[in-house]
């Protein structure tokens, strides 16, 4: 009953302290409204004069109006206000059943604050005791009785206005769809007896038919679709000028029942948009089939607007279609330069890219893009100055370069049709090939990259994504012989060789994410990832062995293993201005057969913007271990499970600022126990005591386009410091290794 209160409280901030309010207090409100009466009278004077020759003089910026725009002004006790909000209460009582209900409004006052208490005694609810229809079209009674199994009108229930206001709008929808295109929720009223003793009442739901253009009534029409014009490149700024000249002067073709018109030339392949319309000529008006054809219409990527117009035929019970399809800008190209900080280790990029929406006329979206990216390393290598070893540091030693293409095709590309599940799913084919060049101090390798797959929209907020190909081929052209020989007695040596992957892949993810921002949701995602065991089917008969004893293809060899992980995520709403999210995390790798190791790019890591941020990324684990060696000059530690959790809250500051509070918890583990390694295997019986926790607090800056992103993590218990000293700073509670900053955008989950 809270949202029907007319006199509300100001904000709190953490439900403690009226942050806005201070603000708006900053200001003294007498030399304000003086100020902007001086602007005023300033501005009136300029205007009368006309000083200036072509634009107006800008006004200036003023602190004290920024402060009054974030602020937010004391409520004042308003005793009409007051008697208005009990008014609004008895009202939504009685709309709920409760017409006998009493609201009871008081007031006291203590230190300049008035305290308000409503007092509500709801009584005994009317309740529904027998529920009649009274339609006149026999038709139309067929139709609205066969759906009473779910109506929201029952015996037993409160008689209650919102629920019969549902009813009114569900039998309208249910009409509709099954062609009564004309028929209105107003034709639908309800009669009342309430003179039965005690809380009870009969009730009678009337659907009225309409009006005849003679006297009296007659009934309702079922309407069907004469024709379908679909205008593929509509102009709505020609339409207006041009009027009925505009479309009697395109060009068109009929195919399957359906008219596509153009200028010039056809811009699309008519199948494209034959797919997406949901409703065909000769058929019922189906809402439902509708409004389908504009999701399908947006999903094909062509349109900025769709518009589907029906119109009834004179003297008959069909209809005329128009669908105005107006394009989007068929191609693009964008230049991008960015800053990036990864673990303290500073570097830039650019990229360039190409953007073409219908590259063969099939609303086949192509995309080109070529990346360019320097980093330097913080610590390179380390030279003896005298008695001290000082670390060297070098500019942009590390240099990332690649193209990228991709193309996706608005349909399932198969040896054979699956025209029911095309026309029901509309499912997508994308195949994209990439080539990485990465030169770094340890080593040089390249990274080649191509698949093929399949995603469509399922029922119930539910997306599939299925890559049956997937190929990385893996080519180390160089490594540093220092490095080398430093993994070479160490889990690391499988990561730093040439190596092919072919794996296919199954994810499904289910959002019931709605565009209400006030409205809590999950985000599940859940995937399967299988490699290798094709090419060692095929392969078993061959000896083609490594030198390490595993299978080659080309001399290659390939890897083998199975990967599943399990992402949920609830986001709770508790008002507009403060949220809690949860965020649990499940993965595992597990390799066998030709791999002794699952492939560095394929294993899971901790710590970073996005996992658990009171540890710089790749540092964290696995298990208890804590790498002190010189293997690696960054972090690199990764591993074949992990297991993490996360509790974000996140509150509303001033204006575009927006605070979190955090706990992180979680780590990675190896599957075997690996010597070089010690503490990383995991356990069941021990493995909580490997957990690591952190905690931190967090500003978000929503510039509208993305969120800008500075976390602070703090350790609160590290597993690689020694037992009776994993929680707490103990000594080094502002030391370097204790803390970690990251810089981000958008939200980490």
């Amino acid at each position: 009953m809270k949202a029907y209160s007319k006199l509300k409280p100001n904000k709190l901030l953490l439900g403690l302290f009226p942050l806005h309010l201070y603000i708006y207090n900053l200001i003294d409100p007498v030399k304000e409204a003086q100020r902007q009466e001086e602007r005023k009278a300033k501005l009136d004077e300029i205007n009368r004069e006309r000083r200036w020759e072509g634009k107006p003089p800008k006004d200036k910026f003023y602190f004290t109006e920024w402060l009054q725009n974030i602020g937010e002004e004391p409520v004042i006790y308003d005793e009409y206000l007051a008697t208005k909000t009990a008014r609004q209460f008895s009202l939504y009582l009685r709309n709920k059943g409760y017409y006998s209900a009493q609201v009871e409004d008081s007031v006291y006052f203590k230190r300049k604050k008035a305290y308000l208490i409503y007092k509500i005694y709801p009584k005994k609810p009317y309740k529904i005791r027998k529920v009649e229809y009274n339609i006149e079209d026999k038709k139309l009674r067929d139709f609205v009785l066969l759906d009473t199994s779910d109506s929201y009108i029952k015996r037993g229930n409160n008689l209650d206005v919102d629920l019969l206001q549902k009813e009114r709008e569900k039998i309208t929808y249910h009409l509709k769809k099954n062609g009564y295109y004309a028929f209105m929720k107003e034709y639908i009223d309800y009669q009342v007896d309430t003179s039965i003793a005690g809380s009870a009442v009969d009730l009678i739901l009337r659907i009225k038919n309409p009006q005849s253009s003679g006297y009296g009534n007659e009934n309702h029409k079922q309407y069907y679709i004469a024709d379908i014009k679909a205008i593929l490149n509509y102009d709505p700024k020609k339409a207006i000028q041009q009027r009925d000249i505009y479309i009697s002067g395109m060009y068109s073709i009929d195919r399957d029942g359906i008219t596509y018109m153009f200028d010039d030339q056809l811009p699309v392949k008519t199948d494209v948009v034959a797919r997406a319309i949901d409703f065909k000529k000769g058929e019922l008006y189906n809402i439902h089939k509708v409004e389908r054809t504009y999701k399908y219409l947006n999903n094909i990527g062509l349109y900025k607007l769709s518009n589907i117009i029906f119109s009834p035929i004179e003297g008959s019970d069909s209809l005329s279609c128009q669908i105005h399809l107006t394009p989007f800008l068929k191609q693009s190209t964008i230049t991008e330069v960015e800053g990036t900080n990864t673990s303290g280790n500073l570097g830039v990029a650019a990229n360039w890219k190409y953007v073409h929406k219908s590259l063969f006329k099939g609303a086949e979206y192509f995309e080109m893009k070529f990346k360019g990216a320097m980093q330097k390393q913080t610590t390179i290598s380390e030279v003896s100055v005298g008695d001290e070893v000082v670390p060297e540091y070098l500019p942009f030693n590390t240099v990332e370069i690649g193209p990228e293409s991709s193309i996706r095709f608005p349909k399932m590309l198969l040896p054979f049709k699956l025209k029911k599940f095309t026309k029901a799913y509309h499912p997508k084919t994308t195949i994209s090939t990439a080539y990485n060049f990465q030169h770094r101090p340890d080593y040089t390798r390249t990274i080649a990259n191509a698949k093929m797959g399949y995603f469509w929209s399922g029922k119930r907020n539910i997306t599939y994504f299925v890559t049956p190909v997937e190929l990385n081929f893996i080519k180390l052209t160089k490594i540093d012989p220092e490095f080398e020989e430093r993994i070479n007695d160490s889990y690391l040596r499988f990561s730093y060789k040439d190596q092919m992957i072919t794996s296919l892949n199954y994810t499904m993810v289910f959002s019931n994410q709605s565009l209400k921002k006030s409205k809590s949701f999950i985000y599940f995602k859940a995937g399967l990832e299988s490699a290798g065991n094709l090419l060692d089917a095929v392969n078993s008969s061959n000896d083609n062995l490594s030198v390490t004893g595993s299978n080659t293809i080309f001399d290659v060899a390939y890897a083998q293993y199975m990967k599943f992980d399990i992402d949920f995520n609830y986001h709770a709403v508790l008002n507009p201005e403060n949220k809690i999210v949860y965020r649990n995390f499940i993965g595992v790798g597990y390799p066998y057969g030709n791999s002794d190791a699952m492939p560095f790019v394929k294993q899971y890591f901790c710590g970073g913007a996005n996992s658990i941020r009171a540890w710089p990324v790749r540092s964290l684990g696995p298990g208890t271990f804590k790498d002190t060696s010189s293997i690696s000059r960054y972090p690199i530690q990764s591993a074949d499970m992990k297991l993490e959790a996360n509790i974000e809250y996140r509150f509303d500051v001033i204006a575009m600022l927006e605070g979190a509070f955090f706990v992180d918890v979680g780590n990675i583990w190896s599957l075997n126990s690996e010597s070089d390694r010690p503490g990383g295997a995991f356990s069941f019986s021990s493995f909580y005591k490997d957990i690591a926790v952190g905690a931190g607090m967090g500003a978000r800056f929503d510039l509208d386009f993305f969120i800008l992103r500075l976390d602070f993590g703090y350790k609160i218990l590290d597993p690689s410091q020694p037992e009776g000293e994993r929680i707490g700073p103990g000594n080094r509670p502002f030391s370097n290794d204790q803390y970690s900053w990251n810089l981000a955008i958008g939200y980490p989950f």
